[in-house]
């Protein structure tokens, strides 16, 4: 069997005559899963897993075996058993890699199942936009995509609004295919190169929220790809509009642009006051109708939940790696707003141990705060706090507040760390300009770091 997985390779195809019974395809699949991550000279964090094709004739000859329920099972064993061997540090060659490098897996098999084993994403959904993502969010594979431009040659219009849409997918990667044309952003010119670039900037600022997402996912059972009337069943305007736009957990609001050439499209905004995402500070938009916006060139329309607290790095980096002593962004959108945010080491599975933090961030209108967040309920252990991440690793370089009924004279930080009391207040550099209707306020450097418990306290 071993002789049978090397000749056909990672990612190779055998017939089920070449590999022998259904049980015997299986049996192979558990130990491929084993050797997969070092077939082809080294170990990847990217694990792509092809199945076994039957012929009519094979088909015939075991009528009681399906063939996608044994390609959901080749998939899902694979998959358990790199997971789990990844763990266990016996993969050919890992104990340079003690365990810690956590796999991504592209399945072409996956069930809902498959979810335990880490993440799977979706990716071959090339002509897909709405309402199939999110189902398939819904239904537990939470890293559903789209491959950019994949078969065929989409023309210059079309390729940057995939690339605008796809950077609010969970799994986003341009991709193609022999037969097509080379479609490198720089192939198109310095202008939709810059576009590109600043959308791709866009993703990397808000993966504090993806993080968070999915951690919510992994221990609440919380889609990440929502559909826009999943917080609202009573919402019947939302289901017309399910195939054009969706919900990036529950702040955040996408419209994709499906036609050629349109100059303005029509948005369906849920009940509620929304921020424009990238001209927060124009006001808000009251929910529950639809209106007409002007498309800009170089994006998607996309919205934030009044309400809302999102935290960014706002740093351009070479990768997320080179973000990880970067400090963080407190975004407020509205009085009376709050947000999560989870953090952990990245890399490990301390995280089982409790060794993470999951925080909340409220903001009364005055007050902004942090607390312990709700715990989640399939963690494998409570917040023990993160011991094993530096403090300058949670550092916060700016507060941004949204939609202020008037305008802040002053700003403090009126308590710090585990103090049973709080502590002499420490005046904070604020500054404060008109915007629409309300005043946009910024703190910047306030010396307060995520995981400790901490107030800072405007002045009208």
């Amino acid at each position: 069997m071993l002789d049978t997985l090397r000749s056909q390779g990672a990612g190779g195809k055998k017939t089920m005559k070449e590999i022998g019974s259904p049980a015997a395809s299986l049996a192979l699949a558990a130990l491929e899963g084993v050797m997969l991550c070092d077939i082809g000279g080294g170990m990847k964090n990217e694990i792509r897993m092809h199945l076994p094709m039957r012929s009519p004739e094979e088909q015939d000859a075991t009528p009681d075996v399906e063939t996608a329920d044994l390609e959901a099972a080749v998939g899902f064993i694979r998959s358990g058993s790199c997971y789990a061997s990844q763990k266990m540090k016996v993969i050919v060659g890992a104990p340079r890699w003690e365990g810690r490098l956590l796999i991504h897996k592209a399945l072409r098999a996956e069930d809902v199942a498959t979810r335990r084993k880490g993440v799977a994403p979706a990716g071959w959904l090339e002509d897909e936009v709405g309402h199939r993502l999110e189902t398939i969010s819904e239904g537990g594979l939470v890293e559903p995509g789209s491959e950019l431009g994949f078969f065929y040659d989409p023309d210059l219009e079309l390729f940057k609004r995939w690339h605008q849409l796809g950077i609010w997918y969970p799994f986003y990667r341009g991709h193609a295919h022999l037969e097509t044309k080379r479609r490198e952003p720089w192939v198109h010119g310095d202008e939709v190169t810059s576009m590109i670039r600043e959308q791709v900037t866009a993703r990397y600022q808000l993966l504090p929220m993806w993080y968070t997402l999915f951690a919510e996912w992994s221990m609440a059972g919380r889609p990440v790809l929502r559909p826009l009337w999943f917080h609202d069943l009573a919402d019947t305007k939302a289901f017309v509009h399910s195939d054009t736009h969706f919900l990036v957990g529950e702040q955040i609001l996408v419209r994709a642009v499906t036609e050629k050439g349109a100059p303005s499209l029509n948005v369906y905004l849920p009940k509620g006051d929304w921020y424009d995402y990238w001209e927060p500070h124009a006001g808000v938009t009251v929910g529950g109708a639809e209106s007409a916006v002007a498309l800009h060139p170089g994006r998607v329309p996309v919205y934030v939940r009044r309400g809302t607290v999102l935290l960014k790095r706002m740093r351009r980096r070479r990768s997320s790696g080179a973000m990880a002593a970067d400090p963080y962004s407190i975004f407020v959108y509205g009085p009376l707003s709050r947000g999560r945010v989870y953090i952990d080491d990245g890399s490990s599975h301390n995280y089982q141990q409790g060794d993470f933090l999951y925080e909340e961030l409220i903001f009364d209108g005055s007050t902004l705060s942090e607390a312990p967040a709700p715990p989640l309920p399939a963690a494998a252990a409570p917040s023990q706090g993160a011991p094993g991440i530096p403090d300058t690793h949670l550092r916060v370089e700016r507060v941004v507040l949204y939609g202020l009924a008037s305008e802040p004279t002053g700003a403090a930080l009126e308590w710090q760390g585990g103090a049973a009391e709080p502590g002499p207040p420490e005046r904070l550099q604020i500054s404060a300009r008109k915007a629409g209707d309300g005043w946009t306020a910024t703190i910047k450097k306030p010396p307060c770091l995520l995981g400790k418990r901490w107030a800072i306290r405007l002045a009208y």
